[in-house]
């Protein structure tokens, strides 16, 4: 309804928003791409190393000069440097013996519970 009372025919639509690129070849983590396939495609029981989870990596090792907490984690010779064959091994290795060092790795990303009572 508009503001002077009249019926407006409309048709839904989508808004997409992804976090900016700040500089010049610096991506995100998340990128429009990301967002967007997770919009449209069809959801999936099966996860793919090299379409789900590297991408994620590969983005935070490139990271490594912008943030210091990125670079002592993922970056050059780091546990998580996604540039190392080795890394990337471990990474995409989906058996029971590797499943320890994935579970460490996974709960890097689980968002920790807000702190409460902190004082200044």
């Amino acid at each position: 309804m508009s503001i002077d009372g009249t019926s407006i025919e409309a048709l839904p639509g989508y808004i997409v928003v992804a976090p900016p690129n700040y500089a010049p070849g610096l991506f995100g983590v998340v990128t429009m791409d990301d967002v967007v396939a997770e919009l449209f495609q069809p959801n999936t029981t099966e996860t793919q190393f090299t379409r789900d989870i590297w991408p994620v990596f590969a983005r935070l090792t490139a990271l490594q000069w912008v943030n210091h907490g990125l670079f002592m984690a993922h970056g050059f010779g780091s546990p998580l440097d996604a540039d190392q064959a080795a890394v990337q091994a471990k990474l995409a290795d989906p058996s029971v013996a590797g499943k320890a060092w994935r579970d460490r790795v996974f709960h890097l990303f689980v968002i920790r519970p807000p702190q409460v009572g902190l004082t200044g």
